[in-house]
């Protein structure tokens, strides 16, 4: 689901150039809390896999040297749930408009830029999908203001935008640590999963608050091994998030998909991040379709067959600039 499409107007004008981005959602395998660091943040392990559902960004230089930002829930989502397509953040508080800004001030760009966000990822969910926008309008932005920043400076930016970004900038997988900023890119495995996202979403803060950090189980790399050996169901048994705990003392809903899940007979399930999405790995998609139309009948949420992909913006940006 990592896809771009680049149109140029006129003859060529780079001034016409308009970059389409796909930016993933995200799932977390493992996530171990292991310290609470001076700056307030917790040290973390977690293997993200980013996922097949997205969102949509398109980027285009401008002629004035403003940052026009619009982000809008895809056609149709809104008469599905109220609840879970909530209203998106003021432009200013928008991560996106955030990286842009970020970006252009590091850089001493002067030139202004238009992106539009199709959002499809649900918020407040442990998906990812602010800081996966953040990360594509980052590669956007280099490419359409023509910076030709190394990956590795895009994640200086991204790293000051949150611990999820600078990992969009190189996913499909990585076993991530620190505060999510050290990035070990790993291979990524086939899956396909069933994600919900409830009528209800987790404060990344109120969760983290929670948390007590615990020894390191080792379960990313058991996993890793698992997977590379193709036995999906000891990689399943290895998942681990020491985020749900505390989210299941805040909301009822991360113990009502649990149980939920238990009675679907999928290979493993757990919640994604802080939540208060939660997903089940599957034995292929055909019983994760199956699962999903179970799932929708019990009224739970917004639900979502996925797969993973191991495509990256990273390499859809680069293509861009080769045009």
């Amino acid at each position: 689901m990592y896809s771009l499409r680049t149109q140029l107007g006129g003859a060529g004008r780079q001034t016409g150039e308009r970059l389409t981005l796909h930016p993933p959602a995200k799932v977390n395998l493992t996530l171990e809390i292991l310290a609470r660091r001076p700056d307030g943040f917790h040290e973390l392990e977690t293997l993200m896999l980013a996922v097949s559902v997205c969102d949509t960004l398109i980027c285009e230089p401008t002629d004035d040297s403003k940052l026009h930002v619009r982000c809008q829930w895809a056609a149709g989502l809104l008469a599905q749930s109220i609840e879970i397509w909530q209203p998106l953040p003021a432009t200013n508080d928008n991560l996106v408009w955030k990286a842009l800004e970020r970006l252009r001030i590091a850089a001493g760009v002067t030139r202004g830029v238009r992106v539009d966000v199709i959002k499809r990822i649900p918020a407040q969910a442990g998906l990812g999908g602010a800081s996966a926008d953040a990360a594509a309008a980052l590669l956007a932005a280099n490419a359409v203001w023509q910076l030709h920043w190394p990956i590795e400076r895009l994640a200086e930016v991204a790293a000051q935008l949150g611990s999820d970004v600078p990992f969009f900038l190189t996913g499909g997988a990585a076993v991530c640590r620190g505060r999510g900023e050290q990035i070990e890119v790993v291979r990524a495995p086939r899956c396909s999963l069933v994600i919900v996202r409830p009528p209800t979403g987790l404060s990344t803060p109120a969760v983290f608050k929670r948390c007590q950090p615990s020894s390191p189980r080792q379960a990313a790399s058991d996993m890793l091994r698992d997977f590379a050996r193709g036995d999906s169901a000891a990689a399943a048994r290895a998942l681990h998030n020491g985020l749900q705990q505390p989210a299941e003392q805040l909301s009822p809903w991360i113990s009502k998909l649990r149980r939920a899940f238990e009675t679907t007979g999928c290979l493993g399930h757990q919640m994604s991040g802080s939540g208060s999405s939660y997903f089940g790995l599957c034995w292929h998609v055909g019983q994760a379709k199956r699962i999903a139309r179970r799932l929708r009948s019990m009224n739970l949420g917004a639900v979502m067959v996925a797969e993973t992909v191991s495509t990256t913006l990273q390499a859809a940006a680069k293509a861009s600039q080769q045009v």
